[in-house]
């Protein structure tokens, strides 16, 4: 807060907080909370498919299709090869083709 002063506010209500600068300029955030149900893992028997991905390398994959991909579209298709073993990232939207390398997978 460097650039705001050195005189800040803070003010604090029910539902959110805010600080504020001599100049009058707010950053405020809401203080929400919620109590979520009990979270239950789903069973493995319902699984078809467990992988082991390096984590570094399927990040790196899921990047280089999602560059090629617009900012307003998020998905991304799976295509995994059983028989060697890697699963590629793979998107198709209109002109706009690409497909990541593949990665290697350990079931």
């Amino acid at each position: 807060m460097k650039s705001c002063g050195a005189r800040v506010t803070f003010k604090i209500g029910a539902e959110y907080t805010f600080a504020e600068n001599a100049q009058g300029h707010v950053l405020g955030w809401p203080r929400c909370s919620k109590n979520h149900d009990d979270f239950r893992y789903y069973p493995l028997k319902s699984d078809r498919n467990i992988f082991l991905i390096d984590k570094a390398l399927l990040l790196s994959a899921l990047r280089s299709v999602r560059a090629a991909l617009d900012r307003s579209r998020d998905r991304v298709r799976v295509c995994f090869d059983r028989k060697a073993m890697q699963t590629r990232f793979a998107i198709t939207e209109g002109t706009i083709q690409a497909e990541s390398e593949p990665v290697p997978v350990t079931p």
